[in-house]
């Protein structure tokens, strides 16, 4: 699945409700991959619903200022749905990384990846092994 948002003519004046950490920077575009931490819990439409869509919009609305225009893809990996986003204008990267790592608390997954390093280390191995981070974050 492809979406591709329009370059907006005006963007839209978003400053007075930018996140307190969001500092200029002059930026081409911001690429962000979000990945669930451990194996998919729920069904590809809940993921994208109730945790892709609403991280993307928090970026859009909440945590950036005057983003012209921005691109993202969701597709399959090991089993799990991944979402690779690209956004042109400047972003608070510290407050997306929290956003997300909230919106992986509310659905479990943080107590899932918790548990999962807790028994692997055990035993030697680590997560990150099997899953990539969660979040990982490019500016271009």
């Amino acid at each position: 699945m492809e979406y591709v948002a329009p370059i907006l003519k005006n963007p839209i004046d978003l400053e007075n409700e930018v996140s307190s950490g969001y500092q200029t920077v002059d930026m081409k575009s911001l690429s962000i991959t979000f990945r669930l931490p451990v194996k998919q819990m729920h069904n590809d439409e809940e993921i994208l619903n109730k945790v892709f869509i609403p991280a993307i919009n928090a970026i859009l609305l909440i945590h950036s200022v005057s983003i012209t225009s921005f691109k993202y893809t969701i597709h399959q990996e090991k089993e799990n749905l991944i979402c690779k986003a690209i956004f042109f204008g400047a972003v608070d990267i510290a407050a997306v990384e929290k956003e997300w790592n909230n919106k992986l608390y509310m659905h479990g997954y943080t107590k899932a990846a918790i548990e999962l390093d807790f028994y692997l280390s055990r035993i030697g191995l680590s997560r990150l092994s099997f899953y990539p981070a969660s979040t990982f974050i490019a500016e271009y």
